[in-house]
């Protein structure tokens, strides 16, 4: 519905998301994501989960293009990328900074 007595003031806190690879991999954009492993769900967090798919549809990718690795948290995915179950992370972006 419209919300005509709202606006917004301010962002509160830029949220940046970006896919980490390995840098010895062959994945060099988005769309080198096809058919690699890649976290998704991020069932505690949503909004990362719908960035990261705004991300891949931006690549003209989807869930289907991609070996989906279901993950609850980035902490999840960077375990996932560093054990080899997943062949991208998605960065905590405070603890990377």
């Amino acid at each position: 519905s419209k919300q005509d007595k709202l606006r917004v003031l301010a962002a509160i806190h830029p949220l940046r998301v970006a896919f980490f690879v390995r840098k010895d991999s062959d994945i060099k954009t988005l769309a080198d994501l096809k058919g690699k492993r890649v976290p998704l769900g991020f069932s505690a967090m949503g909004t990362i989960d719908a960035v990261v798919r705004a991300k891949l549809a931006a690549a003209g990718l989807s869930e289907k293009d991609v070996k989906p690795v279901m993950v609850p948290n980035v902490v999840r995915s960077a375990d996932d990328f560093l054990s080899g179950a997943a062949d991208a992370r998605i960065p905590d972006q405070f603890a990377d900074e």
